[in-house]
């Protein structure tokens, strides 16, 4: 993976950004916008652990709830859950939810092809750890996918000027964003071999980019990193 410093130790080399840049866009892939649809088939006859599956609370839980979907298709899945409530509730409908702290140093003693961590990193006090926790518990060569808002995106604006909100309210339990440069530094951060495979963006940002011109940050709203586990 792309190391900045072996560039220059200043942050800000104008160098080491300009390389920074050429790698993210190498990364950068398109797919057909549909998120749940994408990590199913990433996840079909894989033995899977996902991250934050509770989702908030239990009004998540209906047909289309995404963990169900992935239940369904992969070998296997564990979920990762801090809230005890969600965990008993989800255990007595038959999931596997295990109640830990996913920046912990707790080892499950478990290893996964597939990890999904949905929208869980702008949440968290330490995304490094976070990273660890979820590298810890990856095969060699198997592939994560981490999901987190885009905080470029021009719909988010477009929602705030709409109920005249002086700033953009979002999840009242986020921390933080997670760009793809800060992704790069917590996984260089982290050390634990997961590699930047891609960035995956909708076609039809790709499609606004080419007609509309600006930046392709605009046009969607959510990032999709695509990570290897390589040592």
């Amino acid at each position: 993976m792309f190391d900045w410093t072996k560039v220059s130790a200043n942050p800000g080399n104008v160098e080491a950004c300009r390389q920074v840049s050429g790698f993210l866009r190498s990364i950068t892939r398109t797919f057909d916008g549909n998120k749940p649809a994408f990590v199913k088939a990433s996840c079909t006859g894989k033995r899977m652990m996902d991250v934050g599956a509770g989702e908030h609370d239990i009004s998540y839980h209906n047909e289309e709830w995404e963990h169900a979907i992935y239940k369904a298709a992969a070998s296997n899945i564990v979920a990762i859950e801090i809230d005890p409530i969600l965990c008993d509730y989800y255990n007595e409908k038959g999931f596997d939810f295990r109640c830990v702290d996913a920046t912990s140093e707790i080892d499950l003693e478990d290893r996964f092809d597939f990890v999904y961590c949905g929208d869980v990193i702008e949440h968290v006090d330490n995304p490094v750890a976070l990273m660890r926790f979820i590298g810890r518990h990856m095969e060699i060569d198997a592939r994560c996918v981490v999901t987190t808002p885009n905080p470029a995106f021009t719909g988010f604006r477009s929602i705030a000027k709409a109920k005249s909100d002086l700033f953009f309210i979002s999840n009242l339990q986020h921390i933080s964003w997670v760009v793809p440069t800060h992704m790069l530094e917590i996984l260089r951060r982290a050390n634990i071999g997961l590699e930047f495979e891609h960035i995956l963006v909708p076609e039809s940002a790709n499609n606004n980019l080419m007609h509309l011109g600006g930046t392709l940050e605009e046009y969607f709203g959510e990032f999709i990193y695509v990570l290897k586990k390589v040592e």
